[in-house]
């Protein structure tokens, strides 16, 4: 009862400080009664901590976490992670000298789905700021599979996929997309496992990687991935569009961007080379990437000069609590990847602090 009270309380300081850390989030396909009986909450992971949150924030039930166990090697970090919702999970880079060996891991997983319990894993085991899904493990498949095996497939354990899309995973302030699919039903791999269960487990985790694939914005490798960007920048400069919308665009654009490829490559490539010097040529003149203006150049002075007082007052008010963390994740922090953690954690700190402060010194300013 109490760490159900205290993952009641911590999941609402996530909610709220979710929706200050980022400008937008949009949550799609979500539907409270997809999320009966046990099972995996799965997504892809490009923004470390920020994800599991993300996703762990809208499951209207108490989920626990698998965790690289990294995270572990202090007794009292040990102690504090196995109480509160945590099963280390190792990978290679976790151990020196020996294979991972996650036999009780899997075991603690399956003992919680079999008592109706829900877990979140990322699956990819390792977490890049980049659009690409890469190679998704086997771990998954193995601990659901294994779960129905020992309860003769009659446990009903689904694995909910959900796919993430940052406008930027390393920044604060940013847009999300959190896009829920419809869940998997292990059951309906039995007879495949009964019969070849290696195989089941490669089909489970290939259908796994399928439906992230059509949950988020994934680019196959980096050249892809600049000519999408160069692409929605120029997009977004012509014809912004609210962020919904931004995110299907995208997913669209990118299937144009293939089908072209593969049907007229000769033509394809000179678009290609063509866009790319236009980009080239716009960055060095710094005029890239293109601001999004939409309107009157009246509308705009008239909002620029009745907003300048209140972005002024904002401005004063929050620099320094929103300029810490930045200082912070600069100091300590040598992955880029962790920089949205790095923000968001030590500004979950920081942000309630400075503001009291200030308020003490402006009522002792002020206030006599």
């Amino acid at each position: 009862m109490l760490l159900r009270a205290i993952y009641g309380f911590l999941k609402q300081v996530v909610r709220v400080s979710l929706k200050l850390f980022y400008r937008r989030t949009e949550v799609l396909g979500w539907d409270r009664e997809l999320f009966r009986g046990p099972g995996i909450v799965v997504s892809n992971h490009p923004s470390t901590l920020l994800d599991p949150l993300n996703v762990v924030l809208r499951v209207p039930r108490m989920v626990y976490f698998l965790a690289n166990a990294g995270l572990f090697r202090h007794p009292f970090a040990n102690w504090f992670f196995n109480t509160f919702y945590c099963i280390p999970i190792e990978r290679e880079k976790d151990v020196v000298g020996r294979k991972p060996d996650n036999t009780r891991s899997f075991a603690r997983s399956r003992k919680h789905l079999a008592a109706g319990g829900m877990l979140y894993m990322a699956p990819e085991g390792t977490s890049e700021p980049e659009r690409h899904l890469r190679p998704v493990k086997t771990g998954c498949a193995r601990i659901t599979l294994q779960a129905e095996e020992d309860h003769d497939f009659q446990l009903g354990v689904r694995i909910w996929p959900v796919g993430l899309t940052y406008s930027n995973p390393r920044a604060c302030r940013a847009r999300v997309v959190v896009h829920f699919g419809q869940p998997i039903e292990v059951r309906a791999y039995r007879e495949l496992y009964l019969q070849d269960s290696p195989e089941a487990v490669r089909r489970l985790t290939a259908d796994l990687r399928r439906c992230l694939l059509q949950l988020m914005v994934a680019t196959r490798d980096a050249g892809e991935e600049t000519l999408l960007s160069r692409t929605e920048a120029l997009l977004d400069a012509a014809r912004p569009l609210p962020w919904k919308e931004s995110y299907y665009r995208s997913r669209r654009l990118l299937c144009a961007l293939r089908m072209a490829a593969e049907e007229q490559p000769r033509k394809f490539e000179r678009w290609r080379k063509s866009l790319l010097g236009h980009c080239a040529e716009l960055k060095a003149l710094r005029l890239f990437p293109l601001p999004a203006f939409g309107g009157s150049f009246a509308g705009h002075a008239l909002r620029l000069f009745l907003g300048f007082p209140f972005f002024l007052a904002g401005y004063l008010a929050h620099w320094l609590p929103m300029g810490l963390p930045l200082l912070v994740n600069r100091w300590l922090n040598d992955d880029p990847s962790y920089d949205a953690t790095y923000k968001y954690l030590s500004g979950l700190v920081l942000f309630p602090v400075v503001h009291i402060l200030q308020g003490w010194g402006l009522v002792g300013l002020f206030g006599g």
